[in-house]
């Protein structure tokens, strides 16, 4: 039984409507089926600042189950893509904007005209989110045919992404990607663990591509303080916020 593969989560954020989410039981075959630690981090943070997505172009990179790009959504974005490389992952990825968002578009487009933005919404629990927008998804290969997809998407004012730098591999592509399709004082939002790629690694290619980061402090009895280079010695989970110097 196919079904019986998944399993359903909710989550109730501050601000938001409750949003339930399928996932696979087993991920051995495809992490992107699951729900990581960054992205409820990171849902979290936006949740706190909604500042950061509001009446904003949000792109997701490695969307997973979505939370981070349903967040967004809900927290009033102008529009949101959200993508993924796997196909499989898209799957699924579709099955849980459809049933979280009223205004999914079932093809990721440009033009205004495939859907009309709802100003308010009630969501099936009753409750209503305010000013969002529209949400799609699509195909994004990190570091391929950034060209055509800029052409088809444009560029876009925030990108977040969660738990993407899981090899060393990964690095370079995710980097070209962020800045072929950040406007140029656009913010990538990262929540990120290390684990196979350091932090230096990864605020290494950042410099060579010309971003700045801050890092703000999101620790319990952390005061929202930035932290610097200083405060990486130790296992942790981290937010960074990177602009174009």
């Amino acid at each position: 039984d196919k079904d019986s593969a998944f399993h359903y989560m909710d989550f109730e954020f501050e601000n938001v409507p409750k949003i339930t989410l399928r996932g696979l039981k087993s991920i051995e075959h495809s992490t992107g089926l699951a729900l990581w630690s960054c992205c409820q981090i990171l849902s979290g943070y936006l949740t706190e600042n909604p500042h950061l997505v509001e009446k904003k172009r949000v792109l997701e990179l490695g969307s997973g189950l979505g939370l981070c790009g349903i967040i967004a959504h809900s927290l009033g974005a102008s529009k949101v893509l959200a993508t993924d490389g796997d196909t499989g992952v898209l799957s699924n990825l579709k099955y849980n904007l459809r049933r979280n968002c009223p205004q999914y578009i079932a093809e990721a487009t440009t033009t205004d005209t495939e859907a009309t933005s709802v100003s308010s919404l009630t969501y099936g629990d009753g409750n209503v989110a305010s000013s969002a927008g529209k949400i799609s998804c699509t195909q994004l290969i990190w570091g391929r045919d950034l060209g055509a997809f800029q052409e088809v998407h444009k560029r876009h004012s925030v990108i977040v992404a969660t738990d993407v730098f899981y090899a060393p591999q990964s690095v370079k592509p995710l980097w070209q990607t962020v800045d072929e399709l950040l406007e140029q004082d656009g913010m990538f939002l990262l929540s990120f663990v290390p684990h196979k790629v350091s932090i230096a690694q990864v605020l290494e290619e950042a410099d060579r591509l010309g971003f700045k980061w801050s890092c703000p402090d999101i620790s319990e009895d952390g005061d929202g303080e930035e932290l610097d280079e200083a405060d990486f010695n130790s296992f942790g989970y981290f937010v960074f916020k990177f602009q174009r110097k």
